[in-house]
């Protein structure tokens, strides 16, 4: 509302059609989060001179959005050692559906152990909604 931008800021208009190629690298090695990457983006995982989007997750950024030679889109997510697969997770995949990456929001669901919340509904309406 007053025109500031965050880092925590993502925003831009998503095309789902445009078909997006992403390129990932971990720096440490992180097995669990990579299954989870793969498993939830449906762009395909290419190399880095083939990616649209290239997503390092590293202890401290090699790239940035001024390197592009092809006009790769980076994005970085720092890691600590024992830092939270979940956040790194999120905070990447809110940036690539901006960009255009289709997300299986549904493979989040499977894996978390998320809980059931009821919507607010309307006092004289007399119907209860529930996300499935």
């Amino acid at each position: 509302l007053a025109q500031e931008t965050t880092a925590d800021l993502w925003q831009g208009k998503t095309n789902l059609n445009q078909g997006t190629k992403l390129a990932l690298t971990f720096k440490p090695e992180n097995q669990e989060l990579q299954e989870l990457i793969t498993s939830t983006v449906d762009s395909p995982v290419v190399d880095f001179d083939l990616a649209d989007i290239y997503w390092e997750i590293a202890e401290e950024q090699t790239l940035n959005s001024n390197h592009d030679r092809n006009q790769v889109k980076v994005i970085y997510s720092p890691i600590k050692l024992h830092g939270n697969n979940w956040q790194v997770l999120i905070k990447g995949l809110a940036q690539l559906y901006i960009l255009g990456a289709n997300i299986n929001w549904q493979v989040l669901n499977d894996y978390s152990e998320g809980k059931k919340i009821s919507l607010p509904t309307y006092p004289f309406q007399r119907a209860t909604y529930w996300l499935e």
